[in-house]
């Protein structure tokens, strides 16, 4: 876990790394989540934080034993996107897989 140098360094680097590196972890959350293997209750837990997934877990059992839940599309969460650029947003899609794909499940 490197969370510990990184909170050793001085704020101001702390905050031009995360600045610089932002749009690349939101990427690598949306492969995580969008994994193909996934199944949509999995996505639902993978997006919660670690304090909160007992706490989940428990609320919603009686829901997630009696109803499956399908595995949610990146191209359903992004549908705003404009569809003439159909050719970017599938290499995009792509590209998430071959992401989600070098992950290790226990992401």
């Amino acid at each position: 876990n490197s969370l510990k140098c990184f909170t050793n360094l001085l704020k101001v680097d702390q905050v031009a790394l995360l600045k610089e590196n932002a749009d690349l972890l939101v990427s690598l959350r949306g492969a995580i989540f969008f994994d193909k293997k996934k199944k949509g209750e999995d996505q639902v837990m993978s997006s919660m934080g670690r304090d909160d997934l007992q706490k989940i877990r428990t609320i919603f059992q009686p829901l997630i034993q009696t109803h499956s839940m399908n595995h949610m599309e990146y191209k359903i969460f992004n549908s705003i996107q404009d569809p003439a650029n159909k050719k970017t947003e599938e290499q995009y899609s792509f590209l998430q897989g071959k992401v989600a794909d070098a992950i290790p499940d226990n992401m």
